[in-house]
């Protein structure tokens, strides 16, 4: 702190002051009362002295040593019949952390390696970090970001249109900017690619008329309104990899050849097992990951196999039982089973599996299907409700086509005579529909696999069982960053809004990987956007948030601490210039 003694003279006697020099918010230099010292009368009296003068320049002394020696106290003078004024006083510490994980990105870099191909005259990487952040701690449209600049610590002059040409610049160079990320991340975290998992997910605009990119499709969601689709790659890690924006009525299966195209020519990956849901494993991309050093896991659904294959899969012998233990993997059971003649509740938590090769496409597959006790009770279970909910319906008199495979008015069927043979008068009546119900009921508790791959099926099947944390990885999207409502209408723009939501997906899912996953995603966004620091000018910064395990443990990893009883701006300056620093 920069003390100095401040002296003000009346006609009987002198008052003294110690006050400290800072910088507000504009660049200009102001002063602060730190402590009264009082007037020569009462210093005389209370402190035993003769020289007044004297003895408060010795008190200024004694508190620029304790300052020198980081042990001062800070003495608030705070008055209950006085009100604040109108300036800022809340803001939020949590992009300190954020900004540690995009500089080990090197997003500010690669910023600054692009602008330098546009005549831009703001700092793309200034821009596009804020976006982040908000994204994060705030989520909500560009102009909002605008707007909560006044929230953060280090506040810059940023302009509305800006934030709408560094959209424009960053879809345009999206490819480029994640394949540099991906390199960046690579050399400072490492990346698991050896198997990456791959899936879609589309998003409704808010509007009744399409364009050349929002148009109508299928609705994950099943709602009327254009849509534009989402494809991402995941790592082993659970890290976001790779992503793409199409418009909302290209086929899911269309998608995934591009986006690996990306992946071999600019991020130089080019050896790696595709795990897919069964939707986007086509005969084609089977085909195309067979190929060079690729290849391909993809659910295979039983309905859409031939009669033999249906009939081996379903059949109750020549199963093996899967190992529990991943370590137990390395030495397979070979012990057979027949799933018609044991005690299936004895087995209620593990899993079956057996084995073939096929010969269907152009090449030969590997098809492994397990059966589960657990998964067969909870599809009979849930069939039951279904087919009590069509009764529901026939009683009614309801009679609809199904508007999804999972509609339970897939088990009604119209019906035109009664069970004498006799023509009905209504005919429009429904009954249930007990080869549909039978036909769905024979597959129950199996699943199937296909891959070009003949590595052991244990390996296979535990895998494969990772692929929902792509999923999990949409959910965050849509439902903690808030993906939408977009709102921006040019297609580069809404891809660059996405975008700008799988960095801080990655952001999110790195810092949840360096606490080995024991905190979930929602968890540790919503701890730091509660990092609050209340100001106190002259000051600093007070801690307005709780002390959390998780909020300690975050400053513990960035090694950056705000969770002083104050934080002196020298030292929030200081923090800012280590988080940069990756």
């Amino acid at each position: 702190m920069n003390y100095k003694l401040t002296i003000t003279r009346s006609k009987n006697a002198k008052c003294f002051y110690i006050q400290t020099t800072y910088r507000k918010r504009d660049g200009r230099l102001s002063s602060k009362t730190v402590k009264r010292l009082g007037n020569e009368t009462f210093i005389r009296e209370n402190y035993g002295v003769e020289d007044a003068e004297a003895w408060a320049r010795g008190e200024l002394e004694r508190m620029r040593q304790a300052a020198r020696e980081e042990k001062q106290w800070l003495v608030v003078e705070l008055h209950p019949d006085r009100l604040i004024d109108g300036s800022e006083r809340i803001f939020n510490g949590g992009d300190i952390f954020i900004e540690q994980v995009l500089s080990r990105l090197g997003l500010r870099d690669i910023c600054e390696e692009i602008s330098g191909s546009y005549r831009i005259k703001f700092d793309l990487g200034d821009y596009l970090t804020r976006m982040v952040c908000c994204r994060i701690l705030h989520p909500g449209s560009k102009l909002s970001d605008f707007l909560n600049g006044s929230r953060f610590i280090e506040r810059k002059d940023f302009r509305l249109e800006n934030f709408y040409r560094a959209l424009d610049v960053t879809g345009k160079e999206m490819d480029a900017m994640q394949a540099a990320i991906y390199r960046r991340s690579l050399a400072s975290i490492g990346r698991n690619t050896g198997v990456i998992y791959y899936d879609c997910t589309n998003v409704f605009f808010e509007t009744e008329t399409d364009d050349a990119f929002r148009k109508y499709g299928h609705s994950k969601e099943n709602r009327p309104n254009p849509l534009v689709q989402i494809g991402m790659f995941m790592d082993m890690d659970g890290l976001p990899l790779g992503m793409c924006v199409n418009p909302g009525n290209t086929s899911e299966q269309k998608t995934i050849q591009p986006l690996e195209e990306v992946l071999a020519e600019k991020f130089g990956l080019s050896r790696f097992v595709v795990c897919t849901d069964g939707g986007l494993g086509s005969r084609d991309n089977r085909r195309y990951n067979v190929t060079e050093d690729r290849n391909f896991i993809t659910v295979q659904s039983l309905k859409k196999l031939p009669a033999h294959y249906q009939d081996w899969a379903t059949a109750s012998d020549g199963w093996r039982l899967r190992p529990r233990l991943k370590d137990d993997e390395r030495t397979r059971c070979l012990d057979l089973y027949n799933i018609g003649e044991i005690d299936l509740d004895e087995y209620a938590d593990d899993v079956f599996y057996k084995e073939c090769l096929t010969d269907e496409t152009a090449f030969e597959e590997h098809l492994i299907v397990t059966y589960s006790r657990k998964y067969d009770l909870y599809q009979k279970r849930l069939r039951a409700q279904q087919i009590q909910r069509a009764i529901t319906k026939i009683n009614r008199g309801e009679m609809r086509r199904p508007k999804s495979p999972n509609d339970c008015r897939r088990f009604m069927k119209e019906t035109y005579f009664d069970s004498k043979g006799n023509p009905l008068e209504v005919i429009t009546s429904a009954v249930l529909d007990q080869e549909q119900i039978d036909a769905e009921a024979r597959f129950d508790g199996f699943n199937a696999l296909a891959t070009g791959l003949d590595d052991d099926p244990c390996t296979i099947i535990r895998v494969n069982s990772w692929r929902w944390e792509i999923e999990e990885c949409f959910r965050v999207e849509k439902s903690d960053l808030d993906m939408r409502p977009v709102y921006v209408r040019a297609p580069q723009r809404i891809a660059a809004h996405f975008f700008i939501c799988f960095i801080a997906l990655l952001v999110l899912k790195i810092m949840q990987k360096q606490h080995r996953g024991m905190f979930p995603i929602g968890q540790i966004r919503r701890t730091l956007s509660a990092m609050n620091l209340t100001k106190l000018e002259g000051f600093g910064y007070i801690p307005s948030f709780n002390q959390t395990p998780l909020a300690t443990a975050i400053q513990e990893t960035a090694k950056i601490h705000i969770d002083r009883q104050i934080n002196t701006p020298a030292q929030i300056r200081a923090d800012y210039r280590l988080a940069r620093k990756g």
